[in-house]
């Protein structure tokens, strides 16, 4: 006589079970394994693991599927997001806004308005999305399959600790370039890299690169996603063992890649690497975005329509460029107001990390106009050197700070239409390259820029 266990109904019974499981886990791996949802799992992990055990949680941010793109299904990019207001990160101080009034041509009367931060600050509101907006354009696309080929060597760069943070990204996007003449993605190597925020970015994370605190998408795709059973199963049957070598200089101009230096794709390849390296910034970076939001514009405020973003680069930048009188700035800013109902007034973010910029730019400005100083000058004016305006010397001070608060300014002065700027300054470079690739395809264009000192590297 046969046991129960092994009787006809309990074999079919079990037989059952087993093609039951096997339908889920095989709808289970259709709907998340897409490289798509593992990347942007990646991120959302990422961000909250981003962080010491010792700060405030970050927000999680989800990205909208607006629509769907013809060819391979890719995501469409929402231009605005609806962030919902939370508690913000508490290292703010006192924030300053300068309203500009004149009593007459000759005297100026400065008055300014600081408000204190409550103990628990109120973030305000970005307009825009950048948790996370697909590659738009076809060298974007192209950088993104480079990165993603988890068949192909690995070449590492080396971020080193010297000059400013808008610098470091174009070195970066150049070794991009030339690891990809060789059929090489890029890991970047130095987990105490100084625009790093140390405080916050976990040193785990940063010997994987350095990039993944702030840029979750950047590096080390063939590991997305490890903290994922499946997702790590699916990594060791597509990320062989490959050989590893170190990305040629690029920062030295006869070596590099071919498309750039044969081909006349710098400015498309520079637009693209920034494309594909801000298509999902990280939690904290946007959650120290909207914490200077509050601080400059209010609780649960959004910029005003018409503001404009002024980048004002001098300090050292004399060594590279014959630097732009403030009067310079002031005009530019005078031609964008015209044709407009209100042309007497403007709302002005200055951005610019030199306090000296602040004084001369607010002194010339005529009455009526709103100037947004920049948060980094209330916040880190302390850490800079009492000559020059070395930047790396204030990332060193603050222990990578300078890196976050930076990246948060970049945002709020991305929130603008309207754009004066200076793109032999890799700063104001970079504005524009994300004002053209990542603001004007969602908007119809709708942004308008001055550039005082055109350039490229």
């Amino acid at each position: 006589m046969r046991s129960h266990s092994s009787s006809p109904v309990a074999v079919r019974r079990r037989t059952t079970d087993l093609i039951r499981i096997v339908i889920v886990f095989s709808v289970l791996v259709a709907s998340i394994m897409t490289v798509e949802r593992i990347q942007y799992l990646q991120a959302v992990l990422d961000g909250f693991n981003c962080c010491s055990s010792d700060v405030p949680m970050l927000r999680m941010y989800t990205h909208t599927r607006a629509s769907t793109v013809s060819q391979g299904h890719r995501l469409a990019r929402s231009p605005f997001v609806n962030n919902a207001s939370t508690t913000c990160l508490r290292h703010a101080a006192p924030m300053q806004r300068f309203n500009i009034s004149h009593a007459d041509n000759k005297s100026t009367e400065q008055s300014s308005d600081t408000v204190q931060s409550t103990s628990t600050g109120t973030c305000g509101k970005l307009r825009r999305n950048w948790s996370f907006n697909p590659v738009q354009s076809p060298m974007a696309r192209m950088i993104e399959a480079q990165q993603s080929n988890c068949s192909i060597p690995v070449a590492t760069f080396y971020m080193d600790n010297s000059f400013g943070f808008g610098s470091h990204l174009h070195v970066w996007s150049q070794a991009m370039c030339n690891a990809m003449e060789f059929s090489q993605r890029v890991q970047t190597v130095n987990p105490e890299w100084l625009w790093l925020d140390q405080s916050y970015c976990s040193h785990e994370q940063a010997e994987r690169s350095p990039l993944l605190c702030y840029f979750p998408l950047s590096e080390d795709r063939c590991d997305i996603g490890r903290k994922s059973s499946v997702a790590s199963s699916f990594r060791q049957l597509h990320a062989p063992q490959v050989a590893t070598s170190n990305v040629t200089d690029p920062k030295n101009i006869r070596l590099r890649c071919s498309l750039i230096r044969d081909h006349g794709k710098l400015t498309e390849f520079r637009q693209a690497s920034m494309e594909y390296l801000f298509q999902s910034l990280s939690p904290l970076v946007i959650q120290e975005a909207e914490r200077q939001m509050g601080a400059l514009f209010g609780p649960d405020a959004t910029v005003p329509n018409d503001l404009i973003t002024v980048h004002l680069r001098w300090g050292d930048k004399f060594w590279e460029m014959d630097l732009p009188h403030e009067n310079e700035y002031v005009s530019a800013v005078s031609q964008l107001l015209v044709g407009r109902a209100t042309n007497q007034s403007a709302n002005v973010y200055l951005s610019t990390e030199d306090p000296r910029a602040v004084e001369a730019f607010t002194t010339a400005a005529p009455r009526g106009w709103n100037i947004y100083v920049d948060r980094t000058i209330a916040e880190l004016d302390a850490h800079r050197p009492k000559r020059g305006n070395r930047a790396s010397w204030t990332a060193k001070n603050t222990h990578g700070r300078a890196g976050l608060v930076a990246l948060g300014s970049l945002l709020v002065a991305l929130e603008a239409n309207y754009f004066v700027l200076t793109t032999k300054s890799n700063w104001s470079r970079l504005l524009d390259q994300l004002r053209r690739t990542m603001i004007d395809p969602t908007c119809d264009n709708c942004t308008s820029m001055i550039d005082l000192r055109p350039g490229e590297w």
